[in-house]
């Protein structure tokens, strides 16, 4: 048995709208139904005038980054591996991008390898400022505690 419990705001026209839509997308592979290409369109005009009046829908405005690749592919999470090693990060960009065009249309994920040339030079970092270590621990850097007294701090500065 469901029991329903509806809001002042939520009507039950809204709730056959949902269900509707819920089992179009199990009807689809667990995808909404949706024109991909006018999906695309769209938002090309939607961010070419995003204030217009005839703008025909909000404008995408996230780009893709690599958070889902390890869930989507079922593979286990290696993030130090995915920023440091081309390698290893490109060939799951392509993986990735496979399926993510036969869903939304497009591949989102970057495929092509830097080219060493067009890479600017390191720039300095918290950690050479106040001479510390920068340690990869639980999928990020941290900056590791370099004074421990008001006094190293000042010599640091």
């Amino acid at each position: 048995m469901r029991v329903l419990i509806m809001s002042y705001h939520l009507q039950s026209h809204h709730l056959r709208a949902a269900e509707k839509l819920v089992a179009q997308a199990h009807a689809h592979g667990g995808l909404a139904p949706l024109d991909i290409k006018k999906f695309w369109e769209d938002d090309a005009a939607a961010h070419r005038d995003y204030f217009g009046k005839d703008c025909p829908q909000v404008p995408l405005g996230i780009n893709m980054a690599q958070d889902c690749v390890f869930t989507e592919l079922g593979v286990a999470p290696d993030w130090y591996r995915m920023v440091h090693d081309e390698a290893y990060q490109l060939p799951l960009n392509k993986r990735y991008n496979d399926r993510a065009e036969q869903i939304v249309g497009r591949r989102l994920l970057n495929e092509t390898p830097a080219n060493p040339a067009h890479r600017w030079p390191g720039i300095k970092q918290l950690h050479d400022i106040f001479e510390a270590q920068n340690v990869w621990n639980v999928d990020s850097y941290w900056l590791m505690e370099s004074a421990h007294n008001a006094d190293e701090l000042q010599a640091l500065l």
